[in-house]
Parts: C-alpha cells; sequence; structure tokens
C-alpha cells in the first residue's frame, strides 16, 4: 500500500521539487559535436546545451552555422555507443534525436576558433528540440519540446513548461519543465526510496504518539495501551484486559 502511494504522489511531489528548486543556480555546459548521417554525407554540426541542477536536467540540441569551428584532438571526441552519466544527451539517446545518423567508432568534436570570436558575424544556431529530465534522487519523468519547422513553433510531447516570473538578475523568463513520462527503472528506485521514508515517518509518529499518550495513563495507574485501571492489579503484572503493559 505504502508503495503504491509512494508511486501515485511521484509526480506531484517531483513537480514540487522542481518549482521549489527554480531560483537555484544552473551548472551549465556546452558541447559543439559533429554528427555523421552516413559514410558520404557532409558532417552536420550539432549545439549541445545542457542546464542542470538538483533534480531536472534541460538538454537543447541544435544545428550549428558557424565557419570559425576548428576540431578537437581525438582524444576529447564523442562516443555514441556510451550511455554514461557523462554522455551530454544522458539520459536520452543521441539517436533519440537523430535517428539517421551512423555510429562510427567516435564523432569528432569542436571549438569554435578564437579569431572567430571577433568577427561581425557570430554563431547562428537553429534550435531543434528541447529534452528535459527531472526527478530526485534519479531522474525518473523525461519529456520533450520539438520544433516545427513549417510553423517554427514548439510541440510539447510529456511535458508542460511553466513560465516563471522574470529574473531581475537576467531580465529573463526561466521555463519549468513539468514531465510526466516515466523512465520505468528509477521510477520505481524512486518510489522504494520514498516508501522507505514513508514507512520509517509512520513508525516513528505511531511511536511518538504512544509514547505520549502512555505518560498521563501510568500517572493515573491505567494501561498504557488500552486505559484499563489496573489500581488493583498485582505489581508486576500484565494488563488483564489486553495482556500488555507491565505495572
Amino acid at each position: 500500500m505504502c508503495f503504491v502511494f509512494a508511486c501515485a504522489m511521484q509526480i506531484p511531489l517531483t513537480w514540487a521539487w522542481v518549482y521549489m528548486h527554480r531560483d537555484h543556480s544552473d551548472a551549465n555546459s556546452r558541447l559543439l559535436l559533429f554528427c555523421l548521417h552516413g559514410a558520404q554525407s557532409p558532417l552536420t554540426p550539432v549545439n549541445v546545451e545542457i542546464r542542470r541542477y538538483a533534480g531536472v536536467r534541460a538538454i537543447s540540441i541544435g544545428t550549428m552555422d558557424w565557419p570559425g569551428v576548428i576540431f578537437e584532438p581525438d582524444a576529447t571526441s564523442y562516443d555514441p555507443a556510451v550511455t554514461t552519466q557523462d554522455d551530454p544527451f544522458w539520459p536520452f539517446s543521441v539517436f533519440d534525436f537523430y535517428p539517421a545518423a551512423t555510429a562510427p567508432a567516435r564523432w569528432p568534436t569542436g571549438v569554435p576558433d578564437r579569431e572567430a570570436r571577433f568577427r561581425s558575424t557570430g554563431p547562428s544556431v537553429q534550435w531543434t528540440a528541447k529534452a528535459y529530465a527531472i526527478g530526485w534522487p534519479f531522474l525518473s519523468l523525461v519529456g520533450r519540446s520539438d520544433r516545427i519547422p513549417a510553423s517554427n513553433a514548439w510541440e510539447q510531447s510529456a511535458v508542460f513548461l511553466l513560465q516563471t516570473p522574470m529574473n531581475p538578475l537576467t531580465g529573463t523568463y526561466d521555463e519549468l519543465p513539468l514531465c510526466c513520462r516515466p523512465r520505468w527503472m528509477p521510477f520505481a528506485a524512486n518510489a522504494a526510496i520514498y516508501t522507505a521514508f514513508l514507512m520509517l515517518a509512520t513508525w516513528a509518529t505511531r511511536s511518538s504518539f504512544s509514547a505520549l499518550r502512555s505518560i498521563p495513563r501510568r500517572s493515573r495507574g491505567l494501561c498504557p495501551a488500552c486505559a484499563y485501571d489496573l489500581r488493583a492489579t498485582p505489581p508486576g503484572s500484565p494488563c488483564p484486559e489486553c495482556g500488555a503493559g507491565l505495572m
């Protein structure tokens, strides 16, 4: 019963967590990949920007149009076959966004040319998708938004984007991702942790209530469990009514 209740309450609790931590500072990172769509196809510059803080991870993916880009050494190239928490697309897969991409041993990465930063024409990023994962301690709920090229509008899938008031420091509006599609293994793990906390809290509450209730009963010579009058009962004998409580 506690596990079912924890599963039912996980989505609203996670949404509340996201809302309460909306003002926390983000840890931002950015990666420029060169995605391969086939052996004879040209490289597609893909810009990946990641915002993350406790319980929230937001990934923005777009096509980069900036000729002033150079390759990084092979040591920092991206391996799409490795799906760990160090993967910029984690907990998603790069193939969720680029299904036709090939998976060689490694994809080259890139950085902007230093001289290109001072040119009059800056980088141009055409955002194509935004993915979100929320949950604590494990990211258990996901959702995404995809840009529709024909209308240039965004279509949400399993996510509600709640706009927050303007941040006076940055002058921008933030969007809180309220996802509702579960990742079943992390969802079950979170539910198990919530169940353990719920059972512990229930036991502690009942024990505290019983202890507080027994104090006035003992002072009046009553059974601490059922309040039976034990004044005529020999000391050290159990309660003749319920069998509990030695006086």
